[in-house]
């Protein structure tokens, strides 16, 4: 993402980056065990928050090349429009983990035992 979106590529960059220090902190303070359903989500996770930003940085570029202008319109209409298709991905991952919570497939170690 930073090679090809220069600046706002290294914000989302960070932007990740501490997304997965939160929740690696928020694991570490719940005392969490660190298994492979964990390692698995936090991918997920990494892989939404990255969508996303693609999803809004795509928008940008496409509005600001089709109306000439100050850049603040192509901003502010590109978290509109990318919006709806940010709240999929997340209600996806919402209704999968509570499948596989529901049904206990995310494994633990009772069910190993």
């Amino acid at each position: 993402m930073v090679s090809y979106y220069y600046v706002a590529g290294i914000v989302a960059y960070a932007a990740v980056l501490l997304n997965v220090v939160l929740i690696l902190g928020a694991l570490a303070a719940l005392g969490a065990t660190f298994t492979l359903p964990s390692i698995a989500a936090i991918v997920l996770s990494v892989g939404t928050a990255v969508d996303a930003n693609v999803l809004i940085f795509e928008r940008t570029a496409r509005g600001a090349a089709s109306r000439p202008g100050p850049a603040q319109w192509p901003c502010a209409t590109s978290y509109d429009r990318a919006f709806s298709a940010i709240v999929d991905s997340n209600m996806t991952s919402i209704i999968t983990s509570a499948f596989l919570y529901a049904n206990r497939l995310g494994g633990s170690e009772r069910d190993s035992a």
